[in-house]
């Protein structure tokens, strides 16, 4: 199947010649599926957006089951529950899989490839990492106990997380709206054309599957100036995660926030500026470069009441980030008060209730007549006390805990495998995590963090026609 030869004018009156587009994950022939809307390779079935498929030609091909030789001083171990592949050097011997908490770990030599290129030392301890954590959980409200704990904080483990660090080259050119804000015409409003040619440098993206994407992000950045050549010493006390995804398979992923570093250049570029409504925008991304390296994080997986949570420390800042969990516990106690309010009124009239009708009438008539008269009044009280604790369903308090945990991982179940019979729930549960998800990504670094200053070129801005005035100028006019 042909396609235009100029990727960038695909629809040029003047067809030249048409070439065979190869597919960039295994060199066969491609050809545009309309329905789907991708390109599709005919040998190993990919499929490519279109939009992107001629920027994954940019990224190395780097198979991670390429055979290589045998690296004795290293040994891999591979979780049975999750997965995970994990690499270490002899006489580091993981007891547990980090990611999921899984015991049985099998162990193999290791002749796939492992050699990433560069990595970052670890700079704080393993002591320095639990005491973030603590500071962490310290801020949040109803912390489980048990999260504190010499048995939880134990499981603490210092990781090099594989990272594929992206550099690009990029065009930007757009037609906007703007307010100076310094100047002769500091407050007036013109239309601005901007160009400029400027690098991004270094933006991670994590290649294993083992920890979540927006955990990552969340404990960015890191200063690449600490970067140094690969070396198996290392490893020596750690554990280092094998990738599993390669740029290829995160191309989505890597547009998409490339998109969103394309929308904040402007107002990061032009300092002089504020206020800018973009009305046409030519920008591209026009190379990228790939590094495979390895970035340190101590990590840490907690489980409560049958359910999992993931904690992340920066192994060279020291940022903390993860999803606590709240406290039943911490729940009932701040539902204390609020019982013994609704619950104290009715206790109270009970006890006048039966001093009055019983306690006054054997003063008065003798035992026997008053429990004949107030017969009523006893067992509606003893139906009120079955009642009260009915729902405790006469078991002890360990067994009701018990039995509540059985509840909430059933429930829990059924969520996963569907939500069709709890929609409410599953509407809340999906809502939290959106707020969750957006309350994380909402920490990752902007472009100015990737923004290379090497060449120190200011972008060639022309203010081509005054749009407004400010408010105080026309109201002067007006007088």
């Amino acid at each position: 199947m042909g396609l235009w030869n100029d990727t960038d004018s695909p629809f040029s009156s003047a067809f030249q010649a048409a070439e065979v587009v190869s597919c960039p994950r295994c060199g066969s022939d491609t050809y545009s599926d309309d329905i789907l809307g991708k390109i599709v390779c005919r040998h190993c079935g990919g499929a490519f957006d279109k939009d992107t498929h001629a920027l994954s030609y940019s990224f190395d091909i780097r198979d991670a089951e390429e055979a290589g030789l045998p690296e004795k001083k290293l040994r891999e171990y591979m979780c049975k529950t999750c997965g995970t592949a994990m690499v270490t050097r002899k006489g580091t011997d993981p007891s547990f899989c980090p990611f999921c908490g899984g015991k049985e770990m099998h162990e193999r030599e290791l002749t796939r490839q492992f050699r990433p290129d560069q990595y970052i030392p670890f700079k704080i301890t393993r002591d320095d990492a639990i005491l973030r954590l603590k500071e962490f959980a310290s801020g949040l409200k109803a912390v489980p106990k048990s999260f504190m704990t010499e048995a939880t904080l134990s499981k603490v483990m210092g990781i090099y997380v594989p990272f594929w660090l992206i550099d690009t080259d990029n065009h930007l050119k757009i037609r906007a709206g703007a307010t100076r804000i310094n100047g002769e015409n500091a407050g007036k409003r013109f239309d601005i054309d901007v160009e400029h040619d400027y690098k991004l440098t270094g933006i991670p993206f994590d290649g294993g599957k083992g920890i979540n994407d927006t955990l990552m992000e969340a404990i960015e950045p890191y200063d690449y100036s600490d970067l140094k050549p690969y070396d198996d010493l290392c490893l020596k006390g750690y554990i280092a995660e094998r990738f599993d995804e390669k740029p290829l398979d995160m191309t989505g992923r890597i547009i998409k926030r490339l998109y969103m570093y394309s929308n904040q250049a402007p107002s990061y570029l032009c300092k002089d500026y504020k206020d800018i409504d973009i009305k046409m925008n030519d920008s591209a991304v026009n190379n990228m470069r790939q590094r495979y390296v390895l970035l340190p994080m101590y990590y840490l997986c907690y489980e409560y009441e049958g359910v999992r949570y993931s904690f992340a420390v920066n192994g060279q800042t020291g940022e903390a980030e993860g999803d606590m969990p709240v406290s039943t516990e911490s729940l009932k106690r701040k539902q204390l008060p609020v019982k013994v309010m609704l619950v104290l009124p009715a206790v109270l009239l009970v006890a006048w209730l039966v001093y009055i009708l019983f306690f006054h009438t054997v003063v008065v008539t003798g035992v026997m007549d008053a429990i004949a008269d107030c017969g009523f009044f006893i067992i509606l009280f003893i139906v009120a006390v079955i009642l009260g604790v009915g729902n405790r369903r006469y078991v002890g308090d360990a067994d009701y805990e018990a039995m509540v945990r059985e509840n909430r991982k059933a429930i829990a179940g059924s969520i996963l495998d569907t939500f069709e019979n709890i929609p409410d729930v599953a509407d809340k549960l999906l809502a939290d995590a959106a707020v969750a998800k957006e309350r994380i990504m909402d920490q990752v670094p902007g472009v100015g963090t990737y923004i290379s200053s090497e060449d120190g070129i200011e972008p060639h801005i022309v203010e081509k026609s005054l749009t407004a005035t400010r408010i105080s100028d026309s109201k002067s006019d007006a007088r």
